[in-house]
Parts: C-alpha cells; structure tokens; sequence
C-alpha cells in the first residue's frame, strides 16, 4: 500500500514539475514567435518605431534563463540587439 501512495505521489510531482517547466518555457518561445512576426513586419514596412519595438523584445529574450544557458543562441542574440539598437537610432 505504501509503495502506491508513494509512486502516485511521484507520478503527480512529476506531472506537475512537467507543466511548470512547460509553462516556463512558452513565454520564451511566444517572445521568439512575436520578435519573428515583427522582424517580417519591418522588412514590409520598416520603421525607426518598429526597430525600436524589435530591439525591446530582443532584450527581453536575452533576460531569458534558457537563452542565458545556450551560448550560441546568446551570441546570435547579442549580435542582432547590437544592429537593432542601431536600427532604431537611425534618422
């Protein structure tokens, strides 16, 4: 009887731990899915508003944990803040 309890226990920490990390994922990968539509509204009509739009999301996805552990996800991330930044001080 207690092996039960304890393997429910277990499965019910493991869904639960499952979904959290899950949850904590999405944010991330909605961030990347915006930044990818607004990257493709830019190249329609670009925008000094709108870079600076791209650049505040790309700040936001380097303040992710899970880029921060990627290190060439990190650097391709730095590299395009370095030319959105830019972008968005063009006159």
């Amino acid at each position: 009887m207690e092996t039960v309890a304890i393997k429910s226990a277990t499965d019910s920490y493991t869904q639960i731990t499952t979904k959290s990390e899950t949850a904590l994922k999405q944010p991330a990968n909605q961030l990347e899915d915006w930044l990818a539509i607004l990257t493709q509204t830019y190249s329609d009509h670009p925008s000094q508003s709108l870079a600076k739009v791209i650049d505040y999301y790309i700040n936001r996805i380097l303040q992710d944990s899970d880029i921060t552990c990627d290190g060439d996800k990190q650097c391709q991330y730095y590299a395009m803040r370095k030319y959105w930044h830019w972008q968005s001080q063009q006159h």
